[in-house]
């Protein structure tokens, strides 16, 4: 299972960039609430610039993420759990953003903001508590923790692997099928 943004899709750079335009000042990459420090007058304006229709579907793939996903397809089915945003055409645009970017099948994508609700060998997360909560759920699984510099600092992951970079990953997840396979993964 696959997060979406901050993993295989920017989120961050239009988001910071709609901060700045909106409020003046860009907030650092290293913090994962990126309005932590804003006001609930400027926290309202940008949530409502993210949300607003057109965002998520002009958010840009990270290079290598499609090359990415298609080697995971080698190994199983590849599950994209993405949490929803509020705008009224959010899921939708993600949807079709994952269909047209990622070559989604249409049952593959589940808008959902607790990740743990969904069953698979192995996430890549960017968000340490989610990446923890779906280890806690699915002690049997490989939990990955995509290494940002909004999470840099949390070094702290008793249930779960950092990727780096995507070669990484799909190793994590290849020699994770492999042990299962032999009967001694987790």
């Amino acid at each position: 299972m696959l997060d979406v943004d901050g993993v295989i899709c920017d989120f961050l750079t239009p988001a910071l960039d709609a901060i700045e335009r909106l409020t003046g000042r860009r907030p650092p990459d290293d913090r994962y609430q990126i309005l932590d420090g804003y006001t609930d007058y400027e926290k309202a304006d940008c949530w409502a610039a993210m949300n607003a229709p057109g965002f998520c579907a002009g958010l840009n793939p990270y290079e290598g993420a499609r090359a990415f996903v298609d080697a995971l397809r080698s190994l199983g089915r590849v599950v994209f759990a993405t949490a929803p945003m509020k705008g009224p055409t959010w899921e939708g645009e993600r949807r079709r953003w994952l269909l047209d970017h990622m070559g989604a099948a249409w049952g593959d994508v589940a808008s959902v903001a607790d990740k743990s609700l969904v069953g698979g060998v192995a996430i890549l997360e960017d968000s340490p508590g989610h990446m923890r909560a779906w280890a806690e759920a699915h002690p049997e699984g490989l939990a990955m923790l995509w290494h940002a510099p909004y999470n840099a600092g949390d070094l702290a992951l008793p249930h779960g692997e950092r990727a780096h970079d995507y070669n990484e990953a799909f190793d994590l997840v290849a020699r994770h099928i492999e042990a299962l396979e032999r009967g001694d993964g987790r």
